[in-house]
């Protein structure tokens, strides 16, 4: 295993990174599945499981005829659920070889993938502009809605109720009641074409990262639900920006240590234009707790940088070493270990990474909340 190299914007950081060639092929997606295991999912058609505190893939499932694109996990029934190019999506359960089940009514590649687990039920987008909604126990496709154009880039759930955020290449930014199968919440549209989305623990609070080009575009953007409009934005990938993720300590604590779930009426200001950056900056009262918001983001330049909302420069930058060739990030997960072993090169939580070589990388979470700069 290489050491990482760290290049951060305010500090150097210690590197505690792992970096193994675990996949012949690109890896498309990562997802927490039960404890301590991260699934990996890619274009060499597999779902595998990967142990974090052994470092090594325990069990490994093949079914898909082409590459997979998306993975999502019900964890009430320790089901992994992949959706794939080959325009399926199978459910793989660790006491069978082969998929307990497979979807099939899309006609185009699985393009997004969510789940809400207490209803054990199972959403999927794709490029043929359907949004699918699947009883996971039946395998029915129970519900589908169809928007002109909507070919979907990504899905994620809203922790909190039963429905899913979803991003499109007509730049559009949807949020779904699978209820009753509507986009009830659609915001302003991107400049450039959102790969990624993501919810915060509290529902509240969506991130997106986009498309883009030596420099243009790539940008992350942190969107407040209620307002329903941008909050903050900011640039620094040089390729596009694959992926985006709330960090663990930004889903805990939004506003004075308190989920605003449990807050229906928290004040929230303006939109602000900071003049060092060019980031949109809402004033709003998470900005002044001190509890900062953390996001994650990784791109096609081979980069992970860790934002803090409202801030000029991203908190640290991270990359693999100078020797991985064919580095450029696909994806992005937080996964912990059951415990942390001595002698284990991932932390007891990480921040992973899955490369478009087929590498894995990770970094300690802990070491990278500790680069954060005080408050001024």
């Amino acid at each position: 295993m290489g050491n990482c190299c760290f290049t951060a914007d305010r500090s150097n950081l210690p590197a505690s990174s792992l970096d193994l060639p675990i996949r012949e092929l690109s890896i498309w997606g990562l997802c927490p599945g039960s404890p301590g295991e991260l699934l990996i999912c890619s274009e060499d058609t597999s779902v595998a499981v990967y142990n974090v505190s052994t470092e090594r893939l325990t069990h490994q499932w093949r079914g898909h005829n082409k590459g997979v694109n998306r993975l999502a996990y019900l964890p009430n029934t320790s089901v992994a659920v992949s959706g794939s190019r080959d325009t399926s999506i199978r459910l793989w359960k660790r006491s069978a070889t082969e998929a307990v089940a497979v979807l099939s009514a899309h006609t185009l590649p699985v393009t997004g993938l969510a789940t809400i687990d207490h209803h054990n039920q199972i959403c999927s987008g794709s490029r043929d502009c359907a949004f699918r909604l699947w009883d996971a126990a039946t395998s029915a496709n129970v519900a589908c809605a169809e928007v002109s154009q909507n070919l979907v880039t990504f899905m994620s759930a809203v922790p909190t109720e039963p429905a899913v955020l979803q991003t499109g290449e007509d730049l559009s930014l949807r949020l779904w009641d699978t209820r009753v199968m509507q986009a009830v919440q659609m915001l302003p549209q991107h400049s450039n074409i959102p790969l990624c989305c993501d919810v915060s623990l509290d529902g509240l609070y969506f991130a997106t990262s986009c498309n883009g080009f030596d420099g243009e575009g790539c940008e992350v953007c942190f969107w407040d639900r209620r307002q329903l409009k941008l909050i903050w934005q900011c640039s620094g990938h040089q390729q596009a920006t694959k992926a985006c993720i709330f960090l663990p300590t930004a889903n805990k604590h939004l506003v004075n240590g308190t989920s605003c779930s449990q807050q229906e009426d928290v004040p929230v200001g303006d939109v602000g234009l900071s003049m060092n950056s060019g980031c949109l900056v809402d004033n709003a009262s998470w900005m002044k707790t001190g509890s900062p918001v953390l996001l994650a983001s990784a791109s096609a330049d081979g980069t992970v940088k860790v934002w803090e909302l409202g801030r000029d420069l991203p908190v640290c930058t991270v990359a693999p070493p100078r020797e991985v060739q064919g580095a450029m990030m696909t994806c992005l997960a937080v996964c912990s270990s059951k415990q942390h072993e001595q002698g284990c090169t991932a932390a007891a939580e990480s921040l992973f990474a899955g490369t478009f070589s087929g590498h894995l990388h990770s970094w300690d979470m802990h070491k990278l909340g500790a680069s954060r700069p005080a408050m001024e």
